[in-house]
C-alpha cells in the first residue's frame, strides 16, 4: 500500500470514529441547571431551576422561589439550557465602530447631499464631510459597543422528545 493510500485510510478512519456530542435532551439534564421555558404561541418564558423529569412532564422550581411546578413538554414551545455567561468586549467594540461609522458616514453624506454649501465645503466637499461624520460617530459607537459585550448570558436551544407516533 502506498504512503499516500495509507494516509486516506487513516483519515478515512479516524473521521467515522469521530462523532460529536450528541444533543442534550430533557431526561439528559442534570438537575440544578437553569431553564428557561417557553410555551407555544407565548411570547413570555418561565426560568428556573430544574428538579427532575419523567415521561413527558418535567419539575421546575420558580427563580427566586422555593415553589415547584410540573410542565408538560408538549406544551413547550422551546426549552434552553443556561450556558453560563461570556464576554465579548472587543467585539462589541468593532462592531459599534462599523455601526457608528456607517451612521456618521449616511449622516454626513446626507448632509453633504441637501446641506448648505459652505459647511460642505469646509470639510473639503461630499467625501470630506462624509470622512469626518464616519469618523466623528465611530468613536462614541466603538465605546457604547464595548460597554454593551460586557458580558451577556448564554442560553443554549435542548430538543424536546416528541412522542413517538403510531
Amino acid at each position: 500500500m502506498r504512503p499516500c493510500d495509507r494516509r486516506l485510510w487513516t483519515a478515512a478512519i479516524f473521521l467515522s470514529c469521530a462523532s460529536s456530542a450528541p444533543a442534550q435532551l430533557v431526561t439528559d439534564i442534570a438537575p440544578g441547571a437553569r431553564l428557561q421555558l417557553y410555551w407555544r404561541g407565548e411570547p413570555t418564558s418561565l426560568t428556573g431551576t430544574y428538579v427532575r423529569a419523567s415521561g413527558d412532564t418535567i419539575w421546575v422550581q420558580y427563580e427566586g422561589s422555593s415553589d415547584t411546578i410540573a410542565v408538560a413538554t408538549a406544551g413547550l414551545g422551546e426549552l434552553r439550557i443556561y450556558r453560563g455567561q461570556r464576554r465579548a468586549i472587543g467585539r462589541g467594540a468593532w462592531r459599534g465602530l462599523l455601526r457608528g461609522a456607517a451612521f456618521g458616514g449616511a449622516l454626513g453624506l446626507t448632509l453633504a447631499t441637501f446641506g448648505d454649501r459652505e459647511s460642505t465645503d469646509y470639510f473639503g466637499g461630499i467625501l470630506g464631510t462624509t470622512a469626518f461624520m464616519a469618523g466623528f460617530f465611530a468613536v462614541p459607537g466603538a465605546i457604547i459597543g464595548a460597554i454593551a459585550g460586557i458580558s451577556y448570558e448564554v442560553w443554549e436551544p435542548v430538543p424536546l422528545r416528541k412522542p413517538a407516533v403510531k
